[in-house]
Parts: structure tokens; C-alpha cells; sequence
């Protein structure tokens, strides 16, 4: 399988932030083969590195792909089922939109706010300028 060394860079841009705390920042176009790699790197990071919350920052995610909601939904759950409180930020409004139907999101015990210092502040955390 021929993989495109731009799409390497951006497969799973996982950003620890502290003990507990990691950002997935979900950019670009996200499809099967990628899905799979993001779902596969995220656990494991869940899982060695004893993740508590894990936000997930969708403001660079472009929705070209079907099976997008259905693979978000599998990795929010995978994740509560290992113990980490997810809180989504960067919803555009074409996300919105296009998820305002699915109650399958709407079920899942998800803390959603505006942008990633908003997010921090849900677990805890404050920016402070130095």
C-alpha cells in the first residue's frame, strides 16, 4: 500500500498537554485508512499515557467522507470505555449541521465547547500569560 508522505505528517496529531490531559487536533480530510490509524494511536496514547480527558479539536476537520460520523462515534466511545472524559471543541457549523440529527451523538455524556482554552478550563486547567 502506497502511502503519501504528507498525509504521514498529519495522521494523528496527538498533543499531550499534561499527566491526564491530551488534544487531538482532527484536521484535514480523515478517511477509512486514516480513521483507522487515528483510532488505533489514540488508545493506545490512552492507554500508556493513563489519559483522563482527552479533547478533541475538530475546527480543522474538512467533512468530505461518509463514514466520518460513525468512526467519531466509535472513537468517543472506546474512549469512555477506558475511563477518559472527552470534550470536543472546533465544531464548524457544516458539522453541526450535518450532526444535528444524529441522536447517537446526542447520547453520549460529551462536554462540547467553543475553542481549546475553553476546553482546558472544563478539565481543570488555565492559560496564564507569563
Amino acid at each position: 500500500m502506497k502511502h503519501d508522505i504528507r498525509w504521514g505528517f498529519l495522521s494523528v496529531p496527538i498533543i499531550p498537554i499534561t499527566e491526564g490531559v491530551s488534544i487531538l487536533s482532527l484536521q484535514g480530510i480523515i478517511d477509512k485508512e486514516r480513521a483507522d490509524q487515528i483510532m488505533t494511536d489514540v488508545l493506545h496514547d490512552a492507554a500508556h499515557n493513563e489519559i483522563d480527558y482527552f479533547i478533541i479539536d475538530l475546527s480543522k476537520l474538512l467533512l468530505r467522507e461518509k463514514e466520518f460520523p460513525n468512526f467519531f462515534l466509535k472513537m468517543i466511545t472506546a474512549l469512555q470505555l477506558m475511563g477518559a472524559q472527552v470534550v470536543i471543541t472546533g465544531v464548524t457549523p457544516t458539522f453541526a449541521k450535518e450532526q444535528i440529527k444524529n441522536h447517537d451523538l446526542k447520547n453520549l455524556q460529551l462536554k462540547v465547547v467553543k475553542n481549546i482554552q475553553q476546553a482546558l478550563q472544563c478539565v481543570g486547567y488555565n492559560l496564564i500569560k507569563t
